[in-house]
Parts: C-alpha cells; structure tokens; sequence
C-alpha cells in the first residue's frame, strides 16, 4: 500500500490557505448575508427615498385649437417620494411635487395662454413586477401604481408686455397693441409675446377655489446602480377635480395634468454587518481553525503533516507519517513482514519477493502489480527498444559470450538483442533452461551497459 505523502505541495497549499482565510474571513460574513439580502431585497429594504426631476405638461380645454406644439409648452419640475415595500409584491409610496403647467392657443375664435404653478403631495399603492413570484431579479424593476392627493395652483396669463402694453390678436395672425379695426390698421403697433405671465387670472362668475383632490396613476422603472442607489424613470397622469386650472371652462370634463419624470432612489437596506443575528463568524478564530487544525488528530498539525489522512491511531513519525521500520515502504500498521531486508521488492503487505515467490506467483496465474514486474524486468515495460548490446570481446571476433550471457546469444553472434532477453524470460517461466533466476538480472544488466 503506497504512503499518501503530500510534501511540498502540501505545506504550500496550507499557507495559501491560511493567508487566504486570513483575508477573506472577515468578509465572508458580510457575502454571504449579502447575498441573502439580494435574494431577499423586499425583506431588508427599510425603507426608500426618491428625489427627481423631469417635465410636465397640460391637459385640457386651453390648447385644443392650439398652433404651438406641445413640445413648446413643457415645463420643469421636481418630485419627491418616501416609499415602502411590503408583502413582497406592493408599496406604499408618500410622494410630493413641485412645477409648472403652461399652454397657450391662438386660433381663430380663442387666443388663450396660460401658466400655473402646482405644488402638491399624493399617496399611492403600487404593485411591483420585480418580486419573487414574477421578476426575480433586483437589478431591473417595473411597477404600477395609483392613488389619491392634493394640489395648489395659481393660474396666471401673459396678457402685457414689458412695457406694460396689453396684446390684442388680430385675425391676421398679428399681435398688435391696439384692438383690431380699420381705424387703428395705421395707429396700432406690432407686439411681440415675451412669455412673461405676469397677470394674476380669475374667472368673473365663478370664484372658483384654488386648490382640490387629484387622482394619480402611472407606470415606473427602475434600474439598480450599487447596493443603495437605484435610478428611476416614472409617468404619472394627474385627475383633477377642478376644470379652472386654465382659468377657462369649456366642455364637461375636468382639466389634468401629467409629469414625466426620473431620478435617483435611495435604498435604507440594513447592511450585512449589523444584523447580528445572520452574523455567525464575529467570534471565528482562523488561527485555530488553520494554524492549530490536527484533521487526523496524530499528533502533527495539519500544516506540518505530510501524510495528513493518517487512520486513526497509527503511530507516525515527526512527519505524521505512519511508522516504516524496515523503510520497505509498507507502513508498520499493515506490514506482514516488519524486517524485510533494506531495498527487497516487497508485496503490498511488506514480504519480500524471492525467486521461488515470484514463480510460484507466476506459475499459479497471479497476476503480479505491474510496478513489481517492471522494477524485476525493466525491459518487459519498455517498448520498441531494438538495441542491440555488443559482447566485450566482439572485436576479438568470438561469436559466443561466456556464461551465463551465452545463454541469451541464442544465434551466437556475440550480441544480445532484446528479443533474446524475452526468450530468455520466457525459457526461466517454462522451467526449460538451467539458467537461474539472478543470472538473467545479470544478462539484463549486461544488456543495458553495452
């Protein structure tokens, strides 16, 4: 049975691990939790801040005859949202808002403009696409939502210019600073709208109040950027209850507005290391767990020990290796034969192989370990060796070797081929030759050194 020696390779392979553990110990904790907050991100998200911006835009009776793309009447905005995910599959989001509606319309009949600043705040139930039943996965998300809210606006017109000139449209498409008649064709002047809504707008039959329910809903994406920080992108339509955003009623529905907007979103995960509870590596002592490890428990520290599989109770060496008295390289444990001579061929048990073993194995159809056969005939394990070995006294012109070389030069050339060797072999097995079994050691060795 062969030592399991692991010398050199071992000693490297437990420094490796120990630096390596050394390292990466005290992070493995934190991984590991890591991993399971990912799997687990509705569970450990606290809690979510948003902050954004965008574009918003007006939806309503002023603007339906417009000739002004609404690309034109876009107005800057900012949003604000407290959100937090439960149920794995819903949020409940507190979001706030801050921005400005415009329009304006020239037509024929009706030459409105108008502008209004909102400001506001809803609370909304979403349901998110990105849980662990749909979209398992926290780096992309993808939720709906709606709710109910409340709003302020303050709707004001760009009647004047900034000489306090008021305009007047003319049907000619012309904006002049006196009303159209053929009189004032020659007495009016050309104005030019500088968008400054500087008039406060008020409808005289109704007063109307300036602020009312809203009804948002809306589609939102997310995309994760590192562990805390996702951005988002979010559309949301606004139902109102008032039909005076404009200040101007037409029809029976009520006015509406939309944002489209995107941002960043702050993720409150509880991190890793603060969860004492996941934590179970706080009190590991890599020292004793590498430094100290004894897996066969013989006495030699896993480090130190060359032989480290060692069965249990085996008296080793300093090495950790298994004691071999006679050094045959059959451990003591399970030699048969604990003093066999110094470099004897042994069995796997540890007795020593002797000529009439040897036959005797051969003889009764025991298929021999093909390391002992090759170490007794190396020539038996060496293919396609056509050498030929020249006797001493070739030059001196005999053509038979003496004994007991004489024997394998069987077409007495005085050369030994190693096909005569294989005769030779072959001969001693069939008992048909006198030649014994350490003459033919001597013709090989003789083979080998010519």
């Amino acid at each position: 049975m062969p030592k399991r020696k692991v010398t050199g390779y071992m000693r490297i392979q437990f420094t490796i691990t120990y630096l390596f553990l050394l390292s990466a110990f005290s992070l493995f904790a934190q991984d590991s939790a890591s991993i399971k907050h990912e799997e687990e991100q509705i569970k450990y998200n606290l809690f979510k801040v948003g902050l954004g911006t965008g574009a918003f835009n007006f939806d309503g009776d002023v603007g339906v005859f417009s000739k002004i793309g609404t690309v034109d009447d876009l107005r800057l905005g900012y949003t604000f949202s407290l959100s937090q995910r439960f149920l794995t599959l819903f949020s409940a989001n507190l979001n706030g808002f801050y921005g400005q509606v415009s329009k304006s319309e020239r037509s024929g009949t009706r030459n409105l403009n108008f502008e209004s600043t909102l400001m506001g705040g809803d609370f909304t139930v979403g349901f998110h696409f990105d849980n662990k039943y749909m979209l398992k996965t926290d780096k992309l998300g993808l939720s709906i939502f709606g709710g109910v809210g409340y709003f302020l606006f303050d709707p004001k017109g760009d009647l004047k210019n900034k000489d306090n000139l008021q305009y007047y449209y003319w049907s000619d498409g012309s904006t002049r600073d006196l009303p159209e008649s053929t009189t004032n064709i020659p007495l009016s002047k050309s104005l030019k709208r500088d968008f400054n809504y500087e008039s406060t707008l008020s409808d005289p039959n109704v007063n109307y109040p300036k602020s009312t329910l809203i009804f948002p809903v809306g589609v939102s994406a997310k995309f994760k950027l590192i562990r805390n920080v996702d951005f988002y992108a979010s559309g949301t339509y606004y139902f109102t209850q008032t039909d005076f955003l404009d200040n101007f009623t037409a029809g029976a529905s009520n006015d509406a507005f939309w944002t489209v907007t995107g941002g960043l979103q702050f993720n409150f995960q509880k991190k890793p290391h603060e969860d004492k509870e996941k934590n179970n590596y706080d009190n590991v002592d890599v020292q004793a767990i590498v430094l100290k490890s004894d897996k066969d428990a013989d006495g030699v520290l896993d480090i130190n020990d060359v032989c480290p599989l060692t069965p249990s109770g085996v008296k080793v060496d300093d090495n950790g290796c298994p004691q071999d008295k006679d050094k045959d390289g059959v451990p003591d444990y399970i030699d048969v034969e604990k003093e066999s001579k110094r470099n004897a061929l042994v069995t796997d048990s540890g007795v020593a192989i002797t000529d009439s073993l040897f036959l005797k194995a051969y003889n009764d159809s025991i298929v021999m370990n093909h390391d002992i056969i090759c170490s007794v005939y190396p020539s038996l394990c060496k293919e396609g060796n056509d050498d030929k070995a020249e006797s001493e006294n070739e030059n001196k012109g005999n053509s038979k070797l003496s004994a007991p070389y004489s024997h394998a030069d069987m077409n007495n050339d005085g050369v030994i081929t190693s096909d005569e060797i294989y005769k030779v072999i072959d001969r001693v097995f069939d008992n048909s030759t006198v030649i014994k079994l350490n003459d033919v050691h001597k013709i090989i060795d003789y083979f080998f050194e010519h």
